[in-house]
């Protein structure tokens, strides 16, 4: 298919440092991510020696629901390559829009990216 997620398939296969971010609905990944996914089975066998990092964001608070998204993501890794994950980041408690402003999340995201 020709569209949106092709041009970021694109991408991914020419980038060494691959950011995954996704809100958490229901305790899983966003559908919409899960697409983005399955959407790489074809190109998966390109995508070698990438680092990735994982973001997620949620309503609830519990840390815990992190270690749900990063094994749905490694389900994907496990497929991919020699790729190393370099980094995983969750911010609960937020849902609604702005809610996110000012938390120290925000200046974790930015350090891991300077670190990249």
């Amino acid at each position: 298919q020709k569209d949106d997620a092709a041009e970021v398939i694109e991408k991914m296969l020419a980038a060494d440092i691959i950011v995954m971010g996704t809100p958490v609905y229901f305790y899983a990944m966003s559908a919409q991510m899960k697409m983005m996914i399955d959407r790489c089975c074809g190109p998966y066998t390109e995508m070698k020696d990438k680092e990735f990092y994982f973001i997620a964001t949620a309503a609830e608070e519990d840390e815990t629901i992190m270690d749900r998204i990063v094994a749905t993501f490694m389900g994907f890794l496990d497929c991919l390559e020699n790729p190393t994950v370099k980094g995983t980041l969750f911010c609960g408690g937020v849902w609604h829009t702005g809610e996110i402003k000012g938390s120290p999340k925000l200046q974790e995201a930015y350090e891991m990216g300077r670190q990249a």
